[in-house]
Formats: C-alpha cells, structure tokens, sequence
C-alpha cells in the first residue's frame, strides 16, 4: 500500500553540503514503524529525514559501506530489513540493514552490472539489474533464483497482487 507523506515535495536535485553539492533523488521510501522518517537513495549515496522530508541529512553506515561515492538506485523493505541496491564504480550490490542504516550486511554483488531495481513480492526480494536480468532473493534461505533475462536495462520493478511482478525495461517494453 502506499501512502501521502504530507509536506514534502520531491526535489530533482537539492544542496545539502556545506560546498553545495548536488544530489540526484533515485528513489525513496518511509521507515517501518518510524514516523516522519523518510530515506532516499541518491547518485551520492544515502539520506535520511526524520521531519517528513522537510530536512535531509546525509548518512553513512557505520563502516563508511555507503559513502558519497555510491550511488544507490533502489530501496525496498519488508516492514524489518530495509535493502538499499545501487552502484559503486560500475558493480552492482544490494546491502540490508535492520537498524536504520547504522550497519549493514552485504547481500548481492554484481560485477559490472549495477542494481536498478527492488521491490518485495510475498517474501522475496525482486532485483532488477541494469544488464536485463530479474532476480528472486530469499531473505530467509539467503538463496538467489535467476526470473529473466530481458535484453535491455531494468529501469523499475513492482510487486502487484500474489505472485505478480512488473518489470519496466528501457528498450524491450513492460513484462509481467
């Protein structure tokens, strides 16, 4: 389900820094169980907001995993576990964090193909890649199934009803 975060408007870009630096917003998601807490992944890493998106903060974990050089494309949860997914120097990964980022543990590593995509579907993790393929993640089993391969970059991923997946692609249409 999806809800209205009031008072935030979603910004292309914005300054955060003390040398103005520019961040591209990739996507965006609330915290479970956190009211007011927002997280966004950027082309310069992670924020977070605990002011509905009024202010943003950026953030990295405590081991300095998520930096400002990481450009983080997707964010999913399943209401325990946030998985944040992305790119840093052409190789895609996916990390998990119950703990609202203050640590996190690698979950997927993907030589040259930067994650794009995440979406939960009855317990699993969907990944869509940005060399066409669509994974399944059991965050359970810790075990990956390979869905698709599509020919051309996943650009978003949703969960419909049941079994359903969506998968946008740039080139190759829309596949369910």
């Amino acid at each position: 389900s999806c809800s209205v975060i009031s008072g935030f408007t979603p910004p292309s870009a914005f300054s955060v820094s003390a040398d103005r630096r520019r961040f591209a917003m990739r996507t965006i998601i609330a915290a479970s169980g956190v009211p007011g807490m927002l997280y966004m992944g950027t082309d310069s890493g992670l924020m977070i907001s605990d002011d509905n998106g009024a202010s943003w903060h950026s953030f990295t974990d405590l081991r300095k995993t998520l930096t400002g050089e990481t450009d983080i494309a997707a964010l999913a949860t399943d209401g325990t576990a946030v998985y944040a997914g992305g790119e840093r120097g052409g190789d895609g990964f996916i990390y998990e964090t119950a703990d609202r980022f203050f640590t996190v543990t690698p979950v997927f590593t993907a030589p040259g193909s930067p994650v794009r995509a995440l979406a939960f579907s009855s317990e699993r993790l969907m990944i869509g890649l940005a060399d066409g393929r669509v994974l399944s993640y059991d965050p359970v089993n810790h075990s990956f199934r390979p869905l698709a391969a599509l020919g051309s970059p996943i650009v978003g991923i949703h969960a419909g009803d049941g079994d359903a997946v969506y998968v946008a692609t740039i080139a190759a249409g829309m596949f369910v």
